[in-house]
Formats: structure tokens, C-alpha cells, sequence
């Protein structure tokens, strides 16, 4: 989760901001995107031997993916220039202020 762009209107979204950062620092998210238009994101705890995963369907517009999960929802990603980046807002429900984003890295 990058932080950097984020633009806090008040004290409390600025705690929120940090709270998210403390708490996410030990979370990892994979995302596996496979060639048949289907991801999985695993979501671990460090130190925790449960995972959450989420499957769904994919696809791609230029630089934009679309990745639509069980529910139905489309999330945007954007690809970096480069390739070797995809960066995508948090949820709504997530209430996080306006230019805090998702990174996955290509590994």
C-alpha cells in the first residue's frame, strides 16, 4: 500500500492512514493472474498459517485490467509503463483518503 500521494483532509483520516500502514505492513497480497482470464489473490498475516483467497475473472484494455470477483464488482488496475507495475485504489468500503493506492510488483 503506498501512502505517499495521499491527501488527509483532517487528524482522523490522517490516523486512519497510519493505522492502515501499521496493520498492512505485515499483510501480503499475491495476485496470480493466469492466461485463461482467472486471478486468485491470496492475503496472508505474517506469522499466521490462515490465508484468504478470492478468485475471479480478468481482462484487459491497454493499460487497464479489470478484475471482477464472486461478487460481481469491477476493481480498475493501471500498468505501468515499464510492465513491471500494476497500481489500483483501495475499496470504497475502505474509506481511504484520496491518493492512497495498491501496488502489486511483478516478481
Amino acid at each position: 500500500m503506498d501512502v505517499s500521494q495521499a491527501k488527509p483532509k483532517n487528524a482522523k483520516e490522517m490516523n486512519r492512514i497510519d493505522e492502515a500502514r501499521k496493520k498492512l505492513g505485515s499483510i501480503s497480497f499475491k495476485l496470480l493472474m493466469r492466461s485463461d482470464k482467472t486471478f486468485t489473490v491470496t492475503i496472508a498475516s505474517a506469522g499466521s498459517v490462515k490465508r484468504v483467497t478470492q478468485d475471479g475473472k480478468w481482462s484487459q484494455s491497454g493499460r487497464t485490467i479489470t478484475v471482477t470477483d464472486k461478487t460481481g464488482q469491477p476493481r480498475n488496475m493501471t500498468i505501468s509503463a515499464n510492465g513491471k507495475q500494476m497500481t489500483m485504489a483501495p475499496p470504497a468500503y475502505a474509506k481511504a483518503p484520496k491518493g492512497v493506492q495498491m501496488i502489486f510488483s511483478r516478481v
